[in-house]
């Protein structure tokens, strides 16, 4: 097969797509307006959840967004001084804070979620050095009485093969995890969770691509589209003008940019997730959750990374120092003789629709342009299994049955 694809992208998603498409036969060039893996993927927890891929709107999750305007330590967090320009979109999001709605993203994210941990071994399968971790991802409780709500969570939006897990109480946790502290009283595991070190998954993805020919050109932006006859044919760099027979969107929180200026709305916006890391008195051998701080907790090398909140304040960089303490301050009675040595400080964009599912799938104005953004906080559980839908698509035309659920088109896009 002929053909030349540009990838906009240089994260999990589109270092994923290239490495599929050119092992497909294509000639495959990514744009990275920085370096790959340093942005969005760079500070995920790296959690590979299928069983947690939901999206983010549902029953309550409005409400609590809006008590947090007067609280900046909490996980979700709507920034007041950025209310007024966020406001058409909470509007859309809105919409979907519901039983019915949430009901409809489960089923269609479910999907998408059954075929994750079977992507990530094809990839290591075909040579990608990806070391997949994990004895299961520990749900960890400070309040006992709140694990009734928890699995009940759980059971009604719960995707992929689900068990319903028995709950662990008491010195049996710290057996399990020896290094949770006391106060911790109760839990339990979802077997069919893993975790990665997400640096090392898309520096693996990165050696993979290019010694099967991928041009990769990092510190290189996007600057605009040539259109000829309702396609794009050529990708406008800070560098070069790449030819395109095909053109992929992973751009993340970006990806919004850079469809309109194709005059293509697709409501894309930035979710900030922040994570830090700690150096414990005794590094656990799980991944954690801890159900109380809503953290995710993953032990990388002599690290521990700790990552959450879902902040809302536009695209921008910045980070909070006040969310930074939270997460750290939050986390700390979970672990017997608490976290020391923090380091890592980070701050990332993580790209939401207001239905909380990605976008997958040509664009209707340039059907051969694909957009592959959109996964909030699951770009990493998700990319690998995206990037198979993309390249299917790319490669017979054909987007596979049941997954029409993710197209832009749903925008109006």
């Amino acid at each position: 097969m002929s053909g030349r694809v540009v990838v906009v992208g240089g994260g999990v998603v589109g270092l994923s797509c290239a490495y599929l498409l050119r092992r497909a036969g294509l000639d495959v060039t990514v744009v990275e307006m920085a370096r790959t893996g340093q942005g969005t993927s760079k500070g995920n927890a790296g959690l590979i959840t299928p069983v947690r891929a939901v999206p983010v709107p549902g029953p309550g999750v409005m409400s609590e967004g809006l008590r947090s305007l007067s609280r900046s330590g909490s996980p979700l967090y709507f920034k007041p001084s950025a209310m007024l320009a966020l406001g058409p979109w909470l509007s859309q999001f809105a919409r979907f804070c519901n039983r019915p709605a949430q009901q409809r993203g489960v089923a269609a994210m479910s999907r998408l979620a059954s075929g994750v941990v079977p992507a990530y071994e094809r990839l290591r399968q075909s040579g990608v050095g990806i070391d997949l971790h994990g004895l299961g991802l520990l749900y960890c409780f400070l309040d006992d009485r709140r694990i009734p709500g928890a699995l009940e969570h759980l059971h009604s939006v719960a995707t992929g093969d689900y068990r319903r897990p028995e709950v662990i109480e008491g010195d049996a946790m710290r057996t399990l995890e020896p290094a949770l502290s006391p106060a911790v009283t109760a839990g339990f595991v979802l077997q069919e969770d893993r975790f990665v070190d997400p640096e090392q998954v898309t520096a693996a993805l990165h050696r993979a691509a290019t010694a099967c020919g991928v041009d990769v050109r990092e510190h290189e932006t996007v600057q605009g589209f040539d259109v000829t006859d309702a396609a794009v044919r050529g990708v406008r760099t800070s560098d070069s003008v790449l030819p395109a027979d095909h053109v992929v969107l992973a751009a993340g929180a970006w990806t919004g940019a850079l469809t309109r200026s194709l005059g293509v709305r697709l409501p894309m916006q930035a979710a900030k997730g922040y994570s830090l890391a700690f150096r414990p008195v005794a590094m656990p051998t799980h991944s954690l959750f801890l159900h109380d701080a809503r953290i995710a907790v993953t032990p990388l090398h002599d690290r521990l990374r700790l990552a959450g909140t879902l902040e809302f304040s536009g695209l921008n960089r910045y980070l909070d120092p006040r969310r930074v303490e939270a997460v750290a301050r939050s986390s700390a009675p979970f672990f017997a003789g608490g976290l020391s040595g923090r380091t890592d400080e980070w701050v990332g964009m993580r790209p939401i629709l207001p239905d909380g599912m990605p976008a997958i799938g040509p664009l209707r104005r340039y059907p051969n342009v694909v957009v592959a953004a959109g996964h909030s906080n699951l770009g990493m559980t998700l990319g690998p299994a995206t990037a198979e839908l993309v390249t299917q698509h790319i490669t017979t035309g054909r987007t596979p049955a049941g997954f029409e659920a993710f197209s832009p088109a749903r925008f109006g896009a």
